[in-house]
C-alpha cells in the first residue's frame, strides 16, 4: 500500500510540475501574440497572417478576450 501511496503522490507532483509548464507556456504564447500585434499592424501582410491565423484557432469566449478590439493589444 505504501508503494501505491509514493506512486500516486510521485503522479500528483508530475501533473503540478506539467500544470505549471504549461501555465508559463500559454503565457509566453500570449506574450508572443502581444508583441508580434504591436510590431505588425493590421494592415501589413504580417499582421493580417497572425490575426487571422488565431481568430481561426481561438476557443475564447468573446467576453474573455485579452487587450482591445478582436484581442489586439491596445497601444
Amino acid at each position: 500500500m505504501d508503494a501505491l501511496n509514493t506512486a500516486i503522490a510521485a503522479e500528483r507532483a508530475d501533473r503540478r510540475k506539467l500544470n505549471d509548464m504549461l501555465t508559463e507556456l500559454y503565457q509566453d504564447c500570449l506574450d508572443w501574440y502581444n508583441d508580434a500585434c504591436l510590431m505588425f499592424k493590421e494592415d501589413t501582410p504580417e499582421g493580417l497572417l497572425i490575426r487571422g491565423i488565431l481568430r481561426r484557432v481561438s476557443t475564447k469566449p468573446d467576453d474573455e478576450t485579452e487587450g482591445g478590439e478582436d484581442g489586439v493589444p491596445e497601444k
